[in-house]
């Protein structure tokens, strides 16, 4: 995946796309094969490698692996910057507080306040977290998986329009999708996966739907 460019990753439901992503959050090691980014290897299996690597994570289930329902909106918002906003091993109020702050407002976070429990939040606002997080550490990839599931009409509205601007602002984004029309929209690139192999890769020029159909049922083309 290039830097300014969407790779969409698409396929019927397992064939690998969350073994995948569950890669590239740091929560699997690989048996063969290896990660690079810009040329550097990046180990597989290790808690945080991936993210201290510039790899950032919108994951399929945020209930389950995106954040901590019983935490606060801030506390949610600051798991991937808890060294930078402490002084001596505590979190610095005064450091966390303006940064949270800025976060909520960035992204149009809905919280009564900061100090809300994340789990009151609606399912948009906390995927808009979740965002929100990710993008602030100046991630070089964005990995989004499934991330309009569950979603109404505004708060997708709001994920497409975050891979877009990730995307113009040159980062590379693997977006993991079944959603077929998400992917066409979003992608310059597309790969089709069946039974954990890439069955078929497609250029934005070259998009086929009746191509891609076959690739995702297996069929020879």
């Amino acid at each position: 995946v290039d830097a300014g460019e969407v790779v969409g990753i698409t396929g019927a439901e397992g064939n690998g796309q969350s073994v995948l992503a569950d890669i590239l959050s740091s929560l699997l090691k690989v048996n063969s094969g290896k990660i690079y980014l810009d040329g550097k290897l990046v180990l597989t299996g290790i808690p945080g490698v991936m993210s201290e690597a510039g790899i950032a994570v919108i994951p399929e289930d945020r209930h389950e692996s995106g954040c901590a329902l019983d935490l606060t909106v801030a506390e949610n918002l600051i798991f991937n910057r808890l060294e930078k906003l402490s002084s001596w091993g505590v979190i610095s109020k005064e450091k966390r507080d303006p940064y949270v702050r800025e976060l909520i407002e960035k992204y149009d976070v809905k919280a009564f306040s900061a100090g809300q429990l994340f789990r009151n939040l609606s399912g948009g606002n906390q995927q808009k977290c979740v965002v929100a997080r990710e993008l602030a550490v100046d991630p070089k990839v964005l990995v989004a998986v499934q991330p309009t599931r569950g979603l109404d009409v505004g708060a997708i509205e709001f994920m497409v329009e975050q891979i877009k601007f990730a995307a113009n602002s040159g980062l590379a984004v693997l977006l993991i999708s079944t959603e077929i029309g998400e992917v066409l929209e979003l992608s310059d690139r597309l790969v089709v996966m069946h039974r954990g192999r890439n069955q078929l890769e497609l250029s934005r020029k070259d998009f086929d739907i009746e191509s891609i159909g076959m690739a995702m049922a297996g069929e020879p083309l």
